[in-house]
């Protein structure tokens, strides 16, 4: 069944099929839009948490006729924005020392810093430990 709203899709891949679907196209017809095998666009489809190359998400924009910011996830949208000073505002709100928030979320102080400071990119897995405390 076809999801009603496709914002609340969290996974990309699944996104890539919900507009697939909608539009009534195969993989194939979807692949030689974007000039790529079908077997790479498969690989779009399947990648449980991969990036879609921006290139790539741009062409299906076009293709669906929707805005490129429609196929990013949640998490995408988060790590493109400045993460670190969000993660920071999160903390600082809840009055964590680094060393007490890093502990909650099962982390080293030292990745927490790196985060922080837009030096590492926070990863899908930690960013859902947090993720409840976001907006």
């Amino acid at each position: 069944m076809l999801q009603d709203n496709p914002d609340n899709i969290e996974q990309m891949y699944d996104k890539l099929r919900y507009y697939r679907f909608k539009n009534k196209l195969t993989q194939r017809e979807v692949a030689e839009y974007l000039q790529i095998t079908e077997m790479q666009y498969k690989e779009y489809e399947r990648a449980k948490g991969s990036r879609l190359p921006e290139e790539i998400a741009e062409k299906l924009a076009e293709f669906y006729n929707i805005p490129v910011e429609k196929l990013r996830t949640h998490y995408q949208k988060f790590i493109s924005n400045n993460p670190g000073e969000k993660i920071k505002q999160i903390r600082c709100s809840m009055k964590y020392s680094q060393w007490d928030f890093a502990n909650m979320l099962g982390i080293s102080k030292s990745a927490l810093v790196s985060w922080e400071k837009n030096r590492k990119t926070i990863s899908y897995s930690s960013y859902l430990k947090i993720r409840k405390y976001i907006e």
